[in-house]
């Protein structure tokens, strides 16, 4: 597993290290989620896999530094498709397949590639989709620098309950704070720019408390999010 993801990996100098970054993110939220130990096991199997399917995707679209056209963009939209393609001869269990396919489904139904909704989305995609766009968001990209972690968190919580499932974003949170790093997520986390490290934990546990107290979905949280 950990081979083919160094494979789609490599397609891409920008991407380079990403699945091996959100199987680590994915298990640190899961942790912070209570899942059992043995299916955290099955959890970081199905991060790796995420992105398998962009091995069918072009190079120069995977790089390209500008905005995707419309076409292009339907390209990158076919590697969940193309995931569970390459799985299925691997005989994996149903709810691995699944996680990898599904984690850019939307709890609004307005993802892809199967337009699933709600409960109708895996947990485990649930959790890879926040590790996922976390680590894209942090990550230096061919069209941008990398965000500080305070930006992408705060993105990613004005997206909750519409594209991000609530419980995995406080995990995600959770998981950031400096006495809950275990060894390989601290050393991700030494390559992350921060705007305040010093305070990092003082930001976190404000945006917990935001997210804990404001809980009706679909209502955008960017007025609450610029006090944090």
């Amino acid at each position: 597993m950990k081979a083919l993801a160094a494979a789609i990996d490599a397609k891409d100098e920008y991407t380079h290290g990403h699945s091996f970054r959100v199987a680590e993110f994915s298990v640190a939220i899961g942790r912070a989620m209570d899942i059992p130990e043995k299916m955290l096991q099955h959890l970081e199997i199905a991060a790796y896999m995420h992105d398998l399917g962009k091995i069918g995707v072009s190079e120069s679209i995977l790089g390209k530094p500008g905005k995707l056209t419309p076409e292009e963009y339907s390209e990158i939209k076919k590697h969940p498709t193309l995931t569970n393609k390459i799985l299925q001869p691997i005989r994996l269990p149903a709810f691995i397949v699944d996680a990898a396919v599904q984690h850019h489904e939307r709890l609004d139904g307005r993802g892809y590639p199967l337009g699933l909704k709600g409960d109708k989305i895996s947990q485990f995609a649930k959790v890879i989709a926040v590790a996922d766009v976390f680590d894209a968001m942090t990550s230096k990209r061919p069209y941008r620098d990398a965000m500080p972690v305070e930006k992408a968190l705060k993105i990613i919580c004005n997206g909750i309950d519409q594209e991000f499932d609530r419980a995995s974003v406080i995990a995600l949170i959770a998981s950031l704070k400096n006495e809950n790093m275990e060894k390989p997520l601290a050393q991700i986390s030494s390559e992350l720019k921060f705007e305040d490290f010093v305070n990092l934990n003082n930001f976190l546990l404000r945006l917990t408390a935001l997210l804990t107290e404001n809980r009706q979905g679909g209502i955008s949280l960017s007025p609450l999010l610029d006090s944090v």
